[in-house]
């Protein structure tokens, strides 16, 4: 018997056993040459036999009539011909056989088709997740006489799905989080792209600039006035990062609202999807007053307290520096020592505040008429000019 003429039954039966129409002699098959009803009947055969999603036809009660291999697989039937005539309720779960049941008559009485209709638990023990479409089944007149419809095991995108919101919810976190660290910090940030254009400021950069973002988003650092020198420095360093992809550190003087401002920044580059650099953030530190303590420091290392006058220690590095300046140059370097004489007197009948005034005003009017003498206080009482002379 031709495969056209088996009753529907039998080519479930078919389909358990494993079997498949004979195949035609090599070279002697021609679509062409076959008659309407027997093609479908084989292109019907191969759909149900090796179709991955699974394929179901139901009559008006919602009984199997004709199943693929892959729906055999997926309710544990020992066949597609050992479902024939069961229902759901036969295979799933009681909750979603009803659900499945309660879908399908709907379908009947409207005739309306149900689209990726997601449907769970779908064996006892068994949480996977299956997206059904179902539509009505009508015979050749076009009347109502069951559903059919195909089943796709979605279980292993939804898991992915899962993990993607996750993962998404986990990066918008993050994200919050950095951006409340940006906008909370008392440090500068900015971003900058390759066009060297400001496309962020955070609260702290924007008050340290005294400016609204409005003024400063898509601007460079050339446009906001900045001297060039400067300028030039800047863009450099920035156009190294975005060259080599490569991270910088940078200090630099910046007059800023009227107040020259010692800056430390840290240039991070931000790569996009191509590794290329897309933009670079810079982190900076505001040092100005950092370092006005440290230059104030490192002159009283250098100055008397009393006099302001240089010291021992600068004494002898300005020798130094004019020793190594005059080297086979025929220059002479004079050093006089003077010595005030009886400086414990006044000390001892004037007090103490009228021999510091003598400390303090002596040197004034002691500038010889020529060179450029550096006056020092190498000890109490004495005083050293250090002088070039040719």
């Amino acid at each position: 018997m031709d495969i056209e003429d088996r009753p529907e039954s039998e080519l479930n039966g078919a389909q358990a056993a494993g079997s498949a129409p004979e195949p035609f002699a090599a070279g002697g098959f021609d679509a062409a040459d076959l008659d309407p009803g027997r093609l479908e009947r084989i292109c019907l055969f191969n759909l149900l036999s090796a179709s991955a999603d699974t394929i179901f036809f139901k009559d008006l009660e919602s009984r199997f009539i004709l199943v693929s291999r892959s729906e055999a697989e997926l309710t544990g039937a020992e066949s597609p011909a050992a479902m024939l005539g069961r229902t759901d309720f036969d295979f799933f779960a009681p909750q979603h056989a009803a659900e499945a049941f309660a879908n399908e008559q709907e379908i009947i009485r409207t005739g309306k088709t149900v689209v990726d209709l997601h449907e769970y638990n779908s064996r006892p023990g068994d949480d996977r997740v299956l997206s059904s479409t179902k539509q009505p089944l009508r015979d050749l007149d076009g009347r109502i006489i069951g559903t059919f419809g195909i089943t796709r095991d979605i279980t292993a995108r939804r898991s992915a799905e899962r993990e993607l919101l996750a993962k998404t919810e986990e990066l918008d976190r993050i994200g919050r989080e950095l951006r409340t660290l940006l906008e909370a910090s008392p440090d500068p940030m900015v971003r900058v792209d390759r066009e060297l254009n400001y496309t962020y400021l955070n609260p702290a950069a924007r008050e340290l600039v005294g400016a609204a973002s409005s003024a400063l988003i898509g601007r460079t650092t050339r446009e906001l006035g900045h001297p060039e020198d400067a300028v030039r420095e800047w863009e450099a360093v920035l156009r190294r990062v975005f060259e080599t992809g490569e991270g910088a550190d940078v200090e630099r003087n910046l007059v800023l609202q009227g107040t020259t401002r010692f800056l430390h920044s840290r240039l991070v580059p931000e790569f996009d999807e191509n590794g290329e650099v897309a933009s670079v953030l810079v982190f900076s530190r505001d040092l100005t007053d950092r370092k006005r303590v440290e230059d104030a420091l490192a002159e009283q290392a250098v100055r008397d307290p009393l006099t302001g006058l240089p010291n021992r220690l600068l004494l002898v590095n300005r020798i130094n520096q004019a020793l190594a300046a005059m080297n086979g140059s025929g220059d002479r370097l004079a050093v006089l020592f003077l010595d005030l004489d009886r400086f414990k007197i006044v000390n001892d009948s004037l007090g103490h505040a009228a021999g510091d005034a003598l400390l303090v005003g002596w040197p004034r009017g002691c500038a010889p008429p020529r060179g450029a003498p550096m006056w020092s206080r190498a000890s109490a009482g004495t005083s050293s000019r250090c002088s070039p002379s040719t």
